[in-house]
């Protein structure tokens, strides 16, 4: 029986996935597996304690609709004015960031100075410092130290100029006011860098996120909170740079509103000038009828006319407010709307009707009502504007703005690095290396154990499998046949290959021993078989067909022939080929001219069919099938071909190939021996503790030796 304990069906297919195959390659490089995880882990680890910590800074602001007073009604003041610019959340957002806004920040806190995260407290000692012709995105080094009464400064640290705290200089094409920090320190380097670009990095640690949600009603987002973010590898720093940054813009949308009420006092003065100017000119016009007219008799109903049609005009111009406010709000079909047209529409036919009646009147009084009314309005309106320009002066004098800090700057959190970090580290590279050891696995890893190929859905039964022998090379072939397990290992082989030629009814056996690539020990499993048989006392000719690099002649210390000596050889020249008992070998025909031409030869034909006749046992060692085309034609001469994979060596893709091209020859592999089969290195116990059956019974059988297994 042949040793292939997981024979498949002939029409057995690999499965899509195959789970087990999968799994057992995982468990073989299990240590490689750790391994990585273990580095890429330390990697992370070492990032963590060695990465400067950035800190986010969070504020929150509140920003709510501007007070509108009574007295701020007048469409053309509102106009001239303009609407608040900190009214809507995004505006304030977009102000916030914006590019004068941040250099402003930048001004300010210094932050265009280029300090070591321990010395960046010293950059608000630094009152100004500015820096002649620098150009875009580039940088300048600087030094400066500390003492207690002056400070030492320059662009070379070992020629730095004394100077006086809080006194301006301009110098280094630099100009520079230096507080006192009241301590000694060493020379300090830091780089002036440029505004354009300090301006462009702090803007991206900036982040405001407002309290509405991405589609709000418009008019919700007049008013509502502001977080805003900064981040920042120094504490003190970013809460400073937070703290100034929020009383900077409040401070600024104070000058904003105050401004406006600037303005809107200026537009009311002139207005004013030219209200009185017309007031004085209606009470003179009015005085000098009255002193004209002394006969013009003014009634109690022309008092009641003129004070009629005076309402009725305020209700006009309040109506035509609310209009005005009712089209931002409603649509034209709208009841509310409706009602205020039909309350206008009213006011307007009481109007007329009252004109209708004043037009009854004699002229004298006629003229009356009209001179009175032009007084009355013009009053009127420089009553307002009075009014008007007192609120604004008190706005002027008492704007609060409408943002108000809500929580000052405080450390909110620690951005990075993070300790989950390292833990998402460990767990994406232990996906990675599972993922790269699947693919290593299926592709690059040589055999590890003979079942492998019936996991691979390999169907060439496994005639034989040769445990490894420490030191082989140190070993002569004979002491090493004396090996129980070899021994033992060779007599399974022939064994198999004597149940192969009684199938076939052979009386002579002629046996070819191919690879897939070479150093997988197809020279030395093609001598010690073929001593086997000798020792059993088969006429066994081992011949060395790899007319490339055929090393027989040299392992046996023969001199190697040439084609004539090979075509001349007859039954009683063979007796000169025997170097052993029972054994005989054919060497390497070297100066061949083609070797493939030779083999298709008649005569080469016909000298393989003499020595099929002359002997019981003819065992073949050609060259590697996937290197040399020799072999292909060989195996149609022999009447089993066997392939050697070797432990550690051979790829599953290699015995693949070896297999889908002698097919596509039309020659099948009547069998696979697995050369120099050991304990694998990765894992320890793997085919007793996770191997299936196949694995645990070529374990059992070559391995026990290595493992605690009972014999």
């Amino acid at each position: 029986m042949m040793n292939n304990p997981n024979s498949l069906s002939p029409n057995q297919e690999a499965p899509e996935i195959d789970l087990g195959k999968i799994f057992r390659s995982l468990m073989m490089q299990s240590k490689l597996i750790i391994l990585f995880v273990i580095l890429c882990t330390g990697l992370g680890f070492a990032n963590y304690l060695l990465t400067d910590r950035t800190y986010k800074v969070t504020s929150l602001l509140q920003v709510y609709p501007n007070q509108q007073e009574s007295f701020t009604q007048d469409l053309a003041i509102d106009l001239y004015m303009g609407g608040s610019n900190t009214t809507d959340l995004d505006n304030v957002e977009a102000l916030y960031k914006a590019r004068s806004n941040i250099s402003d920040i930048v001004f300010t806190n210094n932050l265009n100075l280029g300090f070591d995260w321990e010395e960046e407290n010293f950059r608000q000692y630094f009152k100004k410092l500015i820096v002649d012709d620098l150009p875009s995105k580039k940088s300048k080094t600087l030094f400066i130290k500390f003492n207690l009464n002056d400070y030492l400064f320059g662009e070379n640290e070992n020629n730095l100029s004394k100077f006086n705290y809080d006194e301006s200089v301009e110098a280094f094409d630099a100009q520079f006011i230096i507080s006192n920090p009241q301590i000694q320190t060493d020379i300090i380097e830091f780089k002036y860098k440029s505004i354009e670009d300090t301006v462009k990095k702090v803007a991206k640690n900036f982040s405001i996120q407002s309290s509405l949600p991405p589609r709000a009603f418009y008019a919700a987002k007049n008013n509502g909170l502001l977080e805003i973010s900064f981040l920042s590898k120094n504490m003190e720093t970013g809460i400073n740079v937070v703290n100034t940054a929020n009383e900077m813009f409040i401070n600024k949308n104070v000058e904003i509103e105050s401004e406006q009420a600037r303005k809107a006092i200026n537009f009311i003065d002139e207005r004013l000038t030219s209200v009185k100017q017309e007031l004085e000119e209606n009470k003179n016009n009015l005085r000098n009828f009255q002193q004209t007219n002394t006969t013009v008799d003014v009634d109690l109903e022309i008092k009641s006319i003129i004070d009629n049609i005076s309402s009725i005009e305020v209700l006009i111009n309040e109506v035509d407010i609310e209009i005005s406010k009712a089209q931002n709000n409603y649509t034209d079909t709208n009841p509310i709307y409706l009602e205020l047209l039909n309350q206008k529409a009213i006011l307007e036919n009481q109007k007329t009707t009252i004109e209708n009646k004043i037009k009854k009147l004699p002229l004298a009084q006629q003229q009356y009502i009209d001179l009175f009314r032009d007084l009355e309005i013009s009053q009127l309106l420089y009553s307002e504007l009075t009014n008007r320009r007192l609120g604004f002066s008190i706005k002027e004098a008492s704007t609060l703005g409408n943002i108000r800090i809500v929580d000052s700057a405080y450390v909110d959190s620690a951005v990075s690095p993070q300790i989950t970090t390292v833990f998402g580290i460990m767990i994406l590279s232990f996906i990675v290396a599972v993922l790269l050891a699947i693919f290593r696995g299926l592709y690059f890893i040589a055999i590890s154990n003979p079942a492998e190929l019936a996991d691979s859905y390999i169907q060439n039964p496994i005639i034989g499998v040769i445990p490894n022998i420490d030191n082989v090379g140190d070993k002569a072939e004979t002491e090493l046949l004396k090996e129980e397990r070899i021994n033992q290992s060779l007599e399974s082989i022939i064994l198999n290959l004597n149940n192969l030629s009684e199938e076939k009814e052979l009386d002579n056996t002629c046996i070819l021993l191919t690879s897939a690539t070479p150093s997988n020990g197809k020279s030395l499993m093609s001598r010690i078989i073929a001593r086997k048989y000798a020792m059993l006392g088969k006429k066994t000719l081992l011949m060395d067909c790899d007319f490339k690099r055929g090393t027989q002649a040299k392992e046996f210390n023969v001199q190697k022939i040439n084609q004539n000596e090979f075509l001349d050889m007859n039954e009683s020249s063979l007796s000169s080929y025997k170097v052993e008992e029972n054994l005989y070998l054919i060497p390497k025909i070297s100066r061949l001219a083609s070797s493939f031409q030779f083999i298709y030869t008649n005569k080469f034909i016909d000298q393989i069919k003499f020595l099929k006749k002359q002997f019981d046992v003819i065992i073949i060692d050609t060259s590697p099938f996937l290197s040399v085309s020799d072999t292909g034609v060989l195996m149609a001469h022999s009447d089993f071909n066997i392939a050697i994979v070797r432990h550690g060596l051979t790829k599953i893709n290699e015995v693949k190939q070896l297999i889908n091209q002698t097919k596509q020859i039309g020659i099948e592999y009547d069998g696979i021996i697995y050369n120099s089969y050991e304990k694998p290195s990765s894992y320890y116990g793997y085919y007793g503790l996770y191997g299936n059956y196949s694995y645990q019974y070529y374990a059992q059988k070559y391995l026990y030796n290595s493992y605690d297994y009972d014999k």
